[in-house]
């Protein structure tokens, strides 16, 4: 009996436990991507007649243990959870509502035999009438940015990006940033680092996460001050923050493995492929990308749409894989390594004009050479750090490069004086060097060069660094060490042959220089960091340090005149190809040329004192004035031997320096309840410095026949003033930003190379001198705002400007150095920028910059100037088909060659088309439509005025498919 009642109650409980079954989910904010508190979730059946079960969402509770402390907070990221037991049915009706939101329905459908159900993670829409974020009122569905505190965030959907677009194509339409020069600026501020979901997975490498990361992996993008690492370690405030971009993941693609296949092919025998593999989740990333193609780019996941070529001369072509991977399972450890293999071969034609300034006339002279590289560069990199929170911190990397390099040249060179110019100018330098000597002479012309050579090299470097941080109260002990071992060889040879026509000599030589360089160096750091504070009125960071430093270097450097064994000279060729050979018998002695070959050993110790003080005070209103002061005394000392020509020189310097630096930040610390946000940097730098040894030697180096070096050892030691200023105003509701900055940078006992001309013989001798009239000053002034109250519409309007003055070191004679004067360089840059995003198939930026040129010197003055009109545009045309097409036209004018002064357009294009759920793309993409890209430019120094030209990847025709893989491993419930 009992046996029987103990079957009928098991069965009637397995009977009831299989009628019930779990549902759980969680819910967040779709703007913000954070979880959304205390909503009323409720489990209906379909008809929407029973309500089965009900739930209040909460935070999930986190809880952090170390040794000595426990800390448990609410993770508003993961989002907000929901969970309940209900009957099985086939299918329900989910209903979520919460205040301020829009409500939200959805069916549920159990898979069948399944006791749980995981529902994806529901996204609430703020109410249209109901949307206000701080000081940010918007009534569209989307808001682009909007701040929290004092951290501005971006809303990725709310951008225009296509599927296979990267990270890159999303920052540029952000408002407020702005990409030059390999920096990201957001409203004037340079972003110091990116991040990924809080994590450095890129190792401060912006480039290559704005390359690899896909766009429409971001759910939103932060920009913050964030604390360092040395403020993590303590828990306090050590004045260690940095300006970071937080790159935030959907949560869906967190876990997931991604990878790309792309195939190319085109005109002009064009071909390329690229692989990529990459998975991060919250704790790890790793990533692997291959590419090979002859098309002049160098792709890192390389969005399809972008025209613009890595190698805009030449022809290149390249083969790179590479590998990275980041792991920081909790906060005590962390690991990352990363390395890479690349080979690049290049084919370059160039030619370059050179108007040098002299007195009493200039000279010409006209420059052509076809170069063939091939670089092999292979390096890899570890480190390892272990963290105890408040205790220590220790870390350990270690970095190896291998670099190989071939390359040859084949080069024309030609000299004359300016009245002769318009005789030469149309003729090539082929025709002009194979005239006869009697005609050369009628025209003026002063020497010819025919010069190909050929060299190869190879380096290696070492570099093990430690470091370590231990933890005193409010203290901070810092060690840290590094040793840095460099190894290089190289082989240069070259078929010199010097015409000069006015006594029509001929200067043959067949050089080969040998060099073999070995460098160790040595650094070290001890410091200690303390922060004092009194009540919330001030506080401040200082940091008194020592530093000392080692440097042990040798070169050996024989120069060789091959031409010297005179039977085996006869049977070589003059032209390139009989470069890399050398003579089967004992001619090093024979052939050395002693007053060109060299040896030495030079040391340097370098024994730095001094203290870091950060104080910041807080004032009244909410404003704050940070005070950064550096002050060290350090104490150098170089020490050369020098073995040349049988000749050993031994000079040494030796001196105390002082290196002061003060900077004054002033900011709000607050944003609540203001309109317009000021922020204002100014700063101080003095930085001394030391003339090389080899500047001091009083020997004539004349190894190259046109060239000639001659050392000083009267030479001052530098010093190098500079002062930046920098003012942000930003509107925080409309988001219009004003920003104005200012560099003067001044050089006592500057270091200039002084020139001087043989009228007769186009030699020209160096020699380094030391001058005070060297300045420069720098200075921006730019307007950024939107033009409608969507931001649909972004105009960026700017103006630059620069001047720079130095002493004219130039001359024609020694004669004519008594009538030294100042070079003056100044430059105008008005700058303008439309931004147009409407709807998500439209996306336009256009450009217009002017530079204006002007340099003058005592009689001459000299001027050009050069305007660029760019335009980029997305759209979706019918069919979902995407054109994505970039303009841009140069208009050069007041060059010297009057040929030169044209307008160029280029015009480059792709349709794309995607399949299978945007996983299979075909791409055609034209390259310089019109057939007008033209690598030319022109710059005016202090010196003279370089006019060049490379040639550039022709025009063609590209087909690209490419697939997309995505795949997430399944999670037990």
């Amino acid at each position: 009996m009992r046996t029987l009642l103990l079957t009928l109650l098991i069965g009637v409980s397995n009977s009831i436990y299989a009628q019930k079954i779990r549902v759980s989910g969680d819910v967040c904010n779709i703007l913000t991507q954070e979880g959304v508190n205390r909503a009323i979730v409720k489990l209906m059946t379909t008809d929407n007649s029973t309500v089965l079960a009900t739930d209040t969402t909460r935070y999930r509770l986190i809880t952090e243990k170390g040794d000595n402390w426990e800390n448990t907070f609410a993770d508003k990221q993961s989002g907000a959870v929901f969970s309940f037991i209900v009957p099985a049915m086939k299918e329900y009706l989910l209903v979520v509502e919460a205040k301020g939101f829009e409500e939200y329905r959805q069916q549920v459908v159990p898979e069948a035999g399944k006791r749980a159900v995981s529902v994806p993670h529901v996204y609430l829409r703020p109410r249209a009438k109901d949307i206000q974020l701080k000081e940010a009122v918007v009534k569209a569905t989307r808001i682009k940015m909007f701040y929290k505190g004092d951290t501005l965030i971006y809303n990725a959907d709310a951008f225009n990006v296509a599927q296979t677009e990267s990270l890159r194509k999303l920052v540029q339409q952000l408002p407020g940033a702005e990409m030059t020069d390999g920096q990201i600026r957001i409203n004037g501020k340079r972003v110091d680092n990116l991040l990924v979901s809080g994590k450095d997975f890129f190792q401060g490498n912006i480039q290559a996460a704005l390359d690899n990361l896909p766009a429409y992996i971001v759910s939103r993008i932060k920009v913050y001050d964030k604390a360092g690492e040395q403020s993590e370690l303590t828990g306090r405030d050590m004045h260690d923050e940095s300006y970071v971009m937080d790159v935030r993941l959907k949560r869906k693609y967190i876990g997931m493995w991604m990878a790309k296949l792309s195939a190319d092919g085109g005109t002009d025998n064009l071909w390329g492929g690229q692989g990529f593999l990459m998975r991060f989740d919250d704790r790890q990333m790793f990533t692997v990308n291959a590419d090979i193609n002859n098309f002049n780019q160098n792709r890192q996941m390389m969005d399809m749409a972008n025209t613009q070529e890595n190698y805009p001369s030449g022809r290149v072509s390249t083969k790179t894989i590479r590998f990275s991977y980041y792991m920081e399972p909790n906060k005590t450890w962390r690991f990352t390594s990363g390395g890479s293999v690349s080979r690049r071969d290049t084919e370059q034609q160039s030619w370059q004009n050179n108007e040098t300034y002299l007195t009493p006339r200039n000279l010409m002279s006209r420059h052509a050479e076809h170069m063939n590289g091939e670089d092999l560069t292979a390096s890899v990199s570890a480190s390892l750090r272990a963290r105890k929170s408040q205790r220590w911190q220790h870390s350990l990397s270690y970095n190896f490069d291998y670099t190989r390099k071939r390359s040859t040249r084949d080069s024309r060179s030609l000299s004359y004086y300016l009245p002769a110019k318009a005789a030469w100018e149309g003729i090539s330098l082929d025709s002009i060097i194979r005239l006869e000597e009697k005609e050369a002479g009628k025209n003026a012309l002063l020497y010819s060069l025919v010069d190909p050579s050929l060299s190869r090299s190879r380096s290696l470097s070492h570099r093990p660094e430690w470091h370590s941080s231990f933890v005193f109260g409010t203290d901070m002990f810092n060690f840290s060490a590094a040793l840095k071992h460099e190894e290089q060889t190289r082989h240069d040879f070259s078929n010199y042959r010097l015409m000069t026509y006015a006594d029509g000599t001929t200067d043959a030589r067949r050089r080969y220089l040998y060099q073999s360089d070995d460098l160790l160096d040595f650094s070290s750091e001890l410091n200690w960091m303390h922060r004092y504070e009194r009540l919330q009125q001030y506080n401040g960071v200082v940091k008194p340090f020592f530093r000392y430093s080692h440097r042990h270097g040798t070169a050996n450097h024989p120069e060789y005149r091959l031409e010297r064994m005179a039977e085996w000279s006869s049977q070589q060729s003059w032209e390139l190809e009989s470069l890399g050979r050398l003579p089967q018998t004992e001619w090093q002695t024979l052939c050395l040329d002693e007053a060109n070959s060299y040896y030495s050993t030079e040391k340097e110790h370098k024994a730095e004192a001094g203290v870091n003080l950060s104080h910041k005070i807080l004032f009244e209103g909410g404003t704050s004035l940070q005070i950064e002061t550096n002050a060290a005394f350090y104490y150098q000392r170089r020490m050369l031997d020098y073995d040349r020509e049988g000749c050993k020189y031994s000079p040494q310097r030796e001196g105390f320096f002082f290196r002061p630096n003060l900077t004054l930040k002033w900011k709000y610390e607050n944003r609540e309840g203001r309109t317009w946000m000021p922020e204002w940097d100014a700063s101080y730098q003095g930085k001394p410095a030391m003339p090389a040894l080899t500047q001091l030697l009083p020997i004539r180096d004349s190894s190259d026949p046109l060239n000639r070096f001659v050392g000083n050892a009267d030479l001052g030691n530098p010093f190098t003033h500079e002062l930046n200023t920098t003012y942000r105003l930003q509107h925080v509701k409309s988001g219009r930003s004003f920003n104005i900055n200012a560099i003067y940078r001044r050089l006592h006992n500057d270091i200039a190379t002084q020139s001087v001309f043989d009228p007769a013989t186009g030699i020209r001798t160096y020699q380094p001198v030391n001058t005070s009239c060297t300045h420069a000053l720098r200075g921006r002034v730019e307007l950024s705002s939107p033009l409608d109250g969507k931001r649909r519409f972004y105009l960026t309007a700017s103006l630059s400007a620069d001047y720079y003055q130095a002493e004219k070191l130039s001359f024609l004679t020694e004669e004519s150095a008594a009538t030294a004067g100042l070079l003056r360089n100044i430059g105008f840059t008005p700058w303008l920028a439309l931004r147009v995003t409407i709807g998500n198939k439209f996306r336009f930026y256009s450009r217009w910059n002017t530079t204006f040129r002007h340099a003058f010197q005592p009689g001459m003055s000299d001027s050009y100037r050069e305007t660029v009109l760019y335009g980029d545009i997305n759209y979706t045309l019918p069919w979902g088909i995407q054109l994505a097409t970039l303009i841009k036209s140069t208009l050069y004018a007041g060059n010297s060659q009057a040929t030169l002064n044209r307008t160029v357009t280029n015009w480059d294009a792709t349709l794309s088309k995607y399949f299978l759920n945007d996983r299979l793309g075909i791409h055609i993409k034209a390259h310089d439509i019109l057939a007008q890209t033209n690598n030319f430019s022109n710059e005016v120094t202090a010196t003279g005025r370089i006019e060049s030209y490379t040639d550039a990847l022709p025009r063609h025709l590209m087909l690209t498919v490419s697939y997309d893989f995505n795949w997430v491993r399944k999670k037990k419930q």
